[in-house]
């Protein structure tokens, strides 16, 4: 299936980067924050100062391309337990691991099953 969402990496960011204040606070393409211009891909906040709200969903929306990646290559992961097939990699982690301190600023804590 093809996706039609804009491709990632997307990054939060201000309309005005110099400025804070009175400007909105939006997630962007990476190449619209390279070149200057181009994609928005939501406003979070109106033109106001953005609150720690704000940036905090800002940053989930962010990770969604990686948290996307995320899930498919542990969906796989998973289903190759189910068949036995598991083979272990550090690399599906890891990109678990990224996705989520991008979307919350914070270390992903091992929990154990049933939490």
């Amino acid at each position: 299936m093809e996706n039609r969402f804009t491709p990632g990496p997307w990054h939060v960011g201000y309309a005005s980067p110099e400025s804070k204040e009175n400007c909105t606070l939006a997630v962007w393409q990476k190449e619209a924050l390279d070149s200057g211009f181009g994609s928005v891909i939501c406003k979070v906040s109106p033109e106001l100062t953005a609150n720690v709200t704000d940036e905090a969903n800002a940053r989930l929306i962010a990770a969604a391309p990686e948290l996307l990646e995320a899930l498919e290559e542990l969906s796989g992961l998973m289903q190759g337990v189910i068949e036995g097939d598991y083979q272990p990699d550090s690399f599906t982690l890891q990109l678990a691991k990224q996705a989520y301190y991008k979307a919350t600023g914070n270390s992903l804590e091992p929990r154990k099953v049933g939490e």
